[in-house]
């Protein structure tokens, strides 16, 4: 009978010290999936640049107005006798004047 009992007893034990023990089990684990899915979404995006910068790449090889207007909109230039106009971005406006 007490044969009968060990068993039952040595897995609550192994239980409660991996749900416990920082450094294995549960815990560990969980942490790790958490990197890992986030890992994932990172490599997804900066795929998705990648796409993005080839693309844009193919265009400044192709067209040689693109790589003026690239130039234009780094360094904020503007043709002589242009009027450029600005339109700010909602996180450039002060939320006390809309």
């Amino acid at each position: 009978m007490k044969r009968l009992l060990i068993i039952p007893a040595l897995l609550v034990a192994a239980l409660i010290y991996i749900s416990v023990d920082r450094g294995a089990g549960l815990s560990t684990w969980m942490r790790d999936r958490d990197a890992l899915e986030n890992s994932t979404d990172q490599i997804a995006q900066l795929e998705a640049e990648i796409v993005r910068l080839k693309a844009e790449v193919s265009r400044l090889e192709s067209d040689p107005f693109a790589i003026e207007q690239a130039i234009r909109e780094d360094l904020e230039w503007a043709r002589a006798g242009e009027t450029v106009v600005r339109i700010p971005s909602a996180s450039d406006s002060n939320p006390r004047f809309p």
